[in-house]
C-alpha cells in the first residue's frame, strides 16, 4: 500500500492498492483512475505517485527476492547463480 493525501486534507493520509491505478491524469490536480472505475484527486503530484509506485513495486521484488534466497541457500549473504525458477522443481 502506498500513503496519499486527498486534495485539501493534506493531514489525513490514505492507503491505496497501487495495483488498483489505471492512469494518472494532471489537470491541474493530478486525479488518479482506478480500476474500479473512481477517479480519486490526490495532494501530491504525478511524479511523486509514480515514485511511490515505483518503490512498492522495488519492495515487493526485493522481499521476494531475500525470501527465494533464504530458501534455497539459508543464507541472504548473496542470491544464487543463474535463474530464478518461479516455482520449487
Amino acid at each position: 500500500m502506498i500513503q496519499l493525501h486527498r486534495i485539501g486534507h493534506t493531514h489525513e493520509p490514505f492507503s491505496l492498492n497501487p495495483s488498483l491505478v489505471v492512469s494518472i491524469e494532471t489537470h491541474p490536480d493530478t486525479t488518479l483512475l482506478l480500476a474500479t472505475g473512481a477517479r480519486l484527486v490526490v495532494a501530491e503530484d504525478a511524479e511523486r505517485v509514480v515514485e511511490l509506485i515505483n518503490g512498492w513495486h522495488a519492495s515487493i521484488a526485493a522481499a521476494a527476492m531475500k525470501a527465494h534466497v533464504e530458501a534455497t541457500s539459508g543464507s541472504d549473504d548473496e542470491p544464487p547463480e543463474g535463474p530464478i525458477p518461479l516455482r520449487s522443481r
